[in-house]
C-alpha cells in the first residue's frame, strides 16, 4: 500500500510541475507574439494597460526595452 502511494504522489507531482511549466512557457510565447506579433495597435495598449496597473516589471520589461516603452507611452494615438 505504500509503494502504491508514494507511486501516485509522484506521479501527481510530476503532472502538476509539467503543467505548471507548460501554463508558464504558453504565456511566455503569448506575450512575447503581443509584443512581436504583426499588430503594434495590441502591443501600445497592453503596454498601456500594464504600465497603469503596475505590472510592467513582470509584464513588460523582461521583453521590451525601456526607450521602447517610453516611446510607447509617449505616443498620442493611443
Amino acid at each position: 500500500m505504500y509503494l502504491v502511494m508514494k507511486k501516485l504522489i509522484r506521479r501527481f507531482l510530476i503532472w502538476l510541475a509539467l503543467t505548471l511549466l507548460l501554463l508558464a512557457v504558453g504565456g511566455a510565447l503569448f506575450l512575447y507574439f503581443i509584443y512581436k506579433g504583426p499588430s503594434p495597435h495590441y502591443r501600445d495598449h497592453f503596454v498601456r494597460e500594464a504600465v497603469e496597473n503596475g505590472t510592467d516589471g513582470l509584464l513588460v520589461k523582461p521583453f521590451l526595452d525601456s526607450d521602447e516603452i517610453d516611446s510607447i507611452l509617449n505616443d498620442n494615438n493611443g
